[in-house]
């Protein structure tokens, strides 16, 4: 029987983790082995979000930050985009049906937890209307 070489045993050994290691992380990027070596170093820019026209009315869903803010009306002030993907809106009380401005707010929210008015499920006025911010909601009395 011939001696086997201990270094390069594991030699060959490092070689074969090495390569099952790059085939794996080239499948959890979702690359193939064919692609040059300029696709890989191209980054992938995320889409731009769909950006609402001025005047147009929309729902805020999807605020993880401020989830009292879901489900409301607003309508879009401005059509630009800050640094942090906001865009100024103006927030409707629920029961502020005239669209006057009486009881509605200023604020900055990122365009992509806006959805236009038509595709966005409407609330009931009761449930809604204790999620408006800065409502004086009366009490329950049950």
């Amino acid at each position: 029987m011939a001696a086997r070489n201990p270094l390069h045993a594991d030699l060959v050994w490092r070689r074969s983790l090495e390569k099952e290691l790059d085939a794996w992380c080239l499948q959890q990027l979702g690359i193939t082995r064919h692609d040059s070596l300029e696709t890989l170093r191209k980054t992938k820019e995320p889409p731009l979000p769909k950006m609402p026209a001025v005047g147009q009315e929309v729902v805020i869903q999807g605020s993880r930050c401020r989830p009292e803010l879901n489900g409301l009306r607003a309508e879009v002030l401005d059509d630009s985009i800050d640094k942090a993907g906001r865009v100024t809106v103006r927030v409707f009380r629920p029961s502020d049906v005239n669209r006057e401005g009486k009881g509605s707010r200023r604020m900055q929210i990122r365009a992509t937890h806006l959805e236009s008015r038509r595709s966005a499920p409407s609330l009931s006025a009761a449930g809604a209307s204790a999620a408006y911010v800065g409502s004086q909601a009366p009490p329950s009395r049950s």
